[in-house]
């Protein structure tokens, strides 16, 4: 069984740079057109999705936003694997960035496909006083790497459209002639993301969690079932021995998808262990989605759709049934719970902006009643 899709091809951007270069303010004002002065230091990886109709094909393209932390600046090598294009961006005004632009190269060369696109970004020009990495230097660089090349201000927004329309042009004119040189109706998408820092994956042993994983970010599946022990980024595999996860990873959790696998009936009845987990552990805020897995196995199918409905409907969690083998709702569930948490997370800086002045009134009252 094939459903069809609501696009031709499925990018993937990686963004790639030094600490605080500027990565996520880039994103966020191409993305959603703002910029914030404050700085917020994130460690994992973000993603963005942006559809884009080019020569009568839907691209859609996923942006990936590494985020490493000072002392851990090297991108695990599973983050380039399947890149279509990346995005190398460096400080203007700070030159140890710009000198590490040939350390992110190394590792691209070392681990991303040879055909993948590239471009080099520098950010931040608006602080013209404070710039040691002239326009001439960077544009040389670019050259003799045969990237393209831009300079940009997220907080004036000088040049943040044209240097991500422009790539995804690029980009996706490349995918479209590597693909017709295969002979080829299919993209290979094979970036892992399963490590984003705002959604986790729980169920036991053998219910199919890097599979969706895999079909979604992979557009592939594999009848051969590879066990892990441990942890593949945030898919935790609940090994039969090891049931549980430390209370430390489900700290700042934003996003759970709970699964369960149609044919056995265990790892339904197993659930309410899972979600004791979760609510001993997690925050009280969490977005939750219950998954039943391996839907295509119709002759095996022990629990109902009914059943799995029900009881997500009865503890207030999203619901989906899918099969990773074809490709059924695998990516509706994804992009479902991440726009849940897009809307919910959206919603915090205003409810926060209502408590401080609902505080500020509660003291002002106080003073009056003294």
């Amino acid at each position: 069984m094939e459903i069809q899709k609501d696009y031709d091809y499925k990018i993937n951007i990686l963004l790639v740079g030094d600490y605080r270069v500027g990565k996520s303010s880039l994103s966020l004002r191409y993305f959603e057109d703002k910029f914030q002065d404050s700085y917020i230091s994130t460690i994992g990886v973000d993603f963005k999705l942006k559809t884009i109709e080019m020569n009568e094909k839907i691209f859609k393209f996923l942006v990936w936003d590494y985020q490493p932390a000072e002392r851990f600046w090297e991108m695990p090598s599973n983050y380039y694997r399947g890149a279509h294009g990346i995005m190398i961006l460096y400080d203007t005004t700070n030159q140890q960035s710009f000198d590490n632009i040939k350390k992110w190269i190394k590792q691209i060369q070392n681990y991303a496909k040879n055909d993948v696109n590239i471009i080099l970004i520098g950010t931040k020009i608006d602080l013209v006083s404070q710039k040691v990495i002239d326009t001439e230097t960077g544009k040389k660089l670019a050259e003799q790497l045969g990237y393209s090349f831009f300079e940009t201000s997220s907080k004036e927004n000088i040049n943040v459209n044209e240097a991500f329309e422009t790539f995804f042009k690029q980009t996706g004119t490349r995918v479209v002639q590597t693909n017709s040189n295969q002979n080829s109706n299919t993209i290979s998408n094979s970036i892992s993301i399963s490590n984003q820092k705002d959604k986790k994956e729980f169920g036991n042993y053998g219910v199919g969690k890097t599979s969706l994983l895999t079909r979604y970010t992979d557009g592939n599946f594999t009848n051969s079932y590879n066990s892990t022990i441990g942890f593949d980024f945030w898919d935790p595999t609940g090994a039969e021995r090891f049931l549980t996860i430390t209370r430390s990873y489900y700290r700042g959790t934003s996003g759970v998808i709970l699964f369960y696998d149609v044919t056995d009936q265990q790892s339904f009845n197993d659930l309410k262990d899972w979600i004791k987990e979760i609510q001993d552990k997690a925050d009280d805020n969490v977005n939750i989605m219950l998954i039943g897995t391996k839907s295509d196995l119709v002759s095996q199918k022990v629990i109902d759709t009914e059943t799995g409905k029900n009881f997500a409907e009865q503890l207030g969690y999203s619901f989906f049934e899918t099969s990773s083998k074809e490709n059924i709702n695998v990516d509706e569930a994804f992009e479902s719970l991440t726009n849940q948490i897009y809307q919910r997370v959206k919603q915090i800086p205003q409810e926060k902006s209502n408590q401080i002045k609902k505080e500020k009134d509660d003291e002002k009252k106080g003073c009056l009643l003294f």
